[in-house]
């Protein structure tokens, strides 16, 4: 009877290790389904001070925008998901009439 115990509880032991990582598999590849998604790209913003990147992020957040981060002096790291916005609409932005963007990668 032991053994028949033992055999049963090895079985459940491996189907929810066998669960446990076809549920891990999954998530990573769809995880990487998303971010293959994401293109990037560099923008050089003449701002006035540090103070305006907030403004610029908020507006590049509101134009579609998935990460986006400031480095000193003026740059900002766009990651976007191309089928929601594409690299123009970004550029069009009317903040970039204000204030001009290039950009540089």
């Amino acid at each position: 009877m032991k053994s028949k115990n033992l055999i049963i509880v090895g079985s459940v032991i491996l189907v929810v290790i066998l669960i446990s990582a076809a549920l891990a598999l999954n998530s990573s590849l769809s995880s990487a389904n998303n971010t293959s998604q994401l293109n990037e790209m560099t923008l050089s913003v003449l701002i006035p001070c540090q103070g305006h990147a907030s403004l610029i992020i908020g507006e590049l957040k509101k134009a579609g925008a998935s990460e986006v981060s400031f480095e000193l002096p003026n740059l900002f790291v766009v990651k976007y998901d191309t089928s929601k916005v594409d690299k123009e609409k970004i550029l069009s932005l009317d903040v970039f009439k204000t204030y001009k963007a290039t950009v540089i990668k």
